[in-house]
């Protein structure tokens, strides 16, 4: 199994936390990092964690900067997760199972669920939420406006395995955020994630909805964390990552 990630020489530091999160629960699992600039920085060459390191510009894109100069730099890294996850399956062809990490998340437990849904499914997907709010009935429908905006899955965690049905998936969202990645709430755009929504119609998506898969800020009211022995528990199962999300001094997202 691979794990991949997207960052900026501004937000190295994250993945590198990430990274180590990874090989520390998954020892046998590579560690794949797409850089977006213009060279690799010293800090990630040197970095033990990471075993592949590839450079934006040479994912394949066939008008590179170009696109990016059409993108805000984080539209632009939201655009190429599906060319990152079809450059590693066109590198590594031995690897049939690939997981996408936004880089401000961490690992806690390994990916259990994953690889049984895998066996079964293609491709995996997480929602926001999973529950309504705790709010009134009012900001409770607030609150569900809010993910209706901005897609009901988040694309800082993606899943699949090598099959005819992922290759469709992801030439598809390429296909999407090559021509429509901005965040543009007016038009029903936000980057590359309003485009998960159509992708369970389309294929064999599994909508995972382990609460300990991408906790994050906007699902903390229906996922209660527990330190038990040392280990971190959400409603009462392994905590298996966290996003933190919105936590950066540096506005990515």
């Amino acid at each position: 199994m691979i794990f991949c990630t997207i960052t900026t020489l501004n937000r190295i530091h994250m993945a590198m936390v990430m990274a180590k999160s990874v090989k520390e629960l998954h020892p046998n699992a590579g560690i794949a990092v797409c850089v977006v600039e213009e060279k690799i920085p010293e800090q990630a060459r040197n970095f033990k964690y990471f075993d592949h390191i590839v450079l934006a510009k040479n994912l394949g894109h066939p008008d590179f900067y170009r696109h990016m100069f059409k993108h805000k730099l984080n539209e632009g890294c939201w655009s190429l997760k599906p060319r990152l996850l079809l450059y590693l399956l066109r590198t590594f062809q031995a690897e049939d199972r690939l997981v996408y990490l936004d880089t401000d998340t961490k690992v806690f437990s390994p990916f259990h669920e994953v690889n049984q849904v895998l066996d079964q499914s293609p491709i995996i997907l997480t929602p926001h939420i999973t529950h309504p709010s705790m709010q009134d009935e009012l900001e409770k429908m607030q609150d569900e406006l809010e993910i209706l905006k901005h897609g009901l899955y988040n694309s800082g965690f993606i899943a699949l395995k090598r099959t005819e049905e992922s290759l469709r998936f992801l030439n598809w969202w390429t296909e999407r955020l090559n021509r429509l990645c901005y965040r543009d709430l007016s038009r029903g755009i936000y980057g590359d994630q309003r485009w998960l929504d159509l992708a369970p119609i389309y294929f064999d998506v599994h909508i995972l909805q382990h609460p300990g898969y991408n906790v994050a800020k906007w699902n903390l009211y229906h996922r209660k964390i527990t330190l038990t022995n040392g280990k971190f528990l959400v409603n009462d199962q392994p905590l298996r990552f966290y996003h933190f999300a919105g936590f950066s001094r540096i506005r990515y997202s």
